[in-house]
């Protein structure tokens, strides 16, 4: 099976908790990357991307019923971080919707920062100061992963990588291309 994490990490300004799940890989790799998914939205929780868009479960909205997948997901190059960021979108929680840009990209910082010494989740230590990351942003997630990209850098991350999505050509067809294009350009690899 699968094993995922959930809680919700403290952010000051604005007063806030930011959602998120982190998911293990099943790559059987040691200390494999840690593939961090920004869904875009607005307002659209990144959890969605487990059951619909490169996740571990693939979803079948006719029916409504969830499968198993065993490849051609992400879980197969890396761990998988999901936050529902900024504050106020998916899960996340905010007592003010009105932030600029610039609140945005602090609030994401300072997630990225707490969670990193975090010790509280779930009893799992996410080391992500001495991990590989590569940034994985859809839509509007794109948007705010270019400059979190930049600012996490200069704070020590090891941001190996930025792959970007547009759910106006296809979300679908592109985030089944991610992990493809992942290995056949050794930027991942599965274990053979």
């Amino acid at each position: 099976g699968y094993s995922v994490h959930t809680s919700y990490i403290p952010v000051a300004n604005p007063n806030g908790q930011v959602f998120y799940s982190y998911w293990d890989s099943i790559s059987g790799v040691k200390n494999p990357p840690v593939i961090i998914c920004n869904a875009g939205g607005p307002g659209v929780t990144t959890q969605m991307m487990a059951l619909i868009s490169g996740g571990p479960f693939d979803w079948n909205y006719i029916s409504n019923t969830y499968t198993r997948r065993d490849t051609n997901n992400l879980l197969e190059l890396g761990d998988l971080l999901m936050p529902d960021l900024p504050t106020g979108v998916g899960y996340s929680l905010t007592d003010t919707y009105d932030l600029s840009i610039e609140q945005w990209l602090n609030t994401s910082v300072e997630f990225f920062v707490n969670l990193a010494v975090d010790k509280t989740a779930k009893g799992k230590k996410i080391d992500l100061k001495n991990r590989d990351i590569i940034m994985y942003g859809i839509s509007y997630g794109a948007a705010l992963f270019s400059s979190l990209s930049v600012r996490l850098l200069k704070l020590g991350f090891r941001i190996k990588g930025i792959f970007y999505d547009s759910p106006f050509l296809s979300a679908t067809a592109s985030i089944q291309a991610f992990p493809y294009l992942m290995k056949k350009y050794h930027i991942m690899a599965a274990p053979e």
